[in-house]
């Protein structure tokens, strides 16, 4: 699987959207692993703490 690498720290959020309730933060320098999917506004989901997360792409390198 992909890692996707934050450029800086970031919410994972329970949905794709900023107003969504946030399950957690990563910080920066920290790899995710993708869960292969995505949204047409850049949304990536990810795996968190074995459930599915959701970091904006905006936030990778």
């Amino acid at each position: 699987m992909a890692a996707l690498r934050l450029s800086a720290n970031a919410f994972v959020r329970a949905a794709p959207c900023a107003g969504s309730a946030p399950l957690g933060v990563v910080h920066r320098g920290d790899a995710l692993l993708c869960a292969g999917r995505s949204t047409p506004d850049g949304w990536r989901a990810v795996h968190w703490n074995g459930r599915i997360g959701w970091v904006w792409g905006g936030m990778a390198e």
